[in-house]
């Protein structure tokens, strides 16, 4: 079983969190898309919004051609 962590910059010494990369509600998206558990097929056909810097549009795609 995976578990998400938020992304967060983490510094220090000892290692603490400084900042969160994401807002608090692109986090709880992220973790409803659980992205790692699509299949294949559909990881390739959403390669563009993975790798784009757009939460929102990644979302919108999960909640049409996703999310059943």
């Amino acid at each position: 079983m995976l578990f998400f962590t938020p992304p967060a910059i983490i510094g220090g010494n000892p290692a603490k969190e400084v900042n969160k990369r994401f807002s608090d509600e692109e986090i709880a998206k992220l973790k409803e898309i659980r992205w790692f558990d699509w299949k294949r097929e559909s990881i390739e056909a959403a390669t563009h919004l993975l790798t784009s810097s757009s939460i929102d549009e990644l979302y919108e795609y999960y909640l049409r051609e996703i999310k059943e």
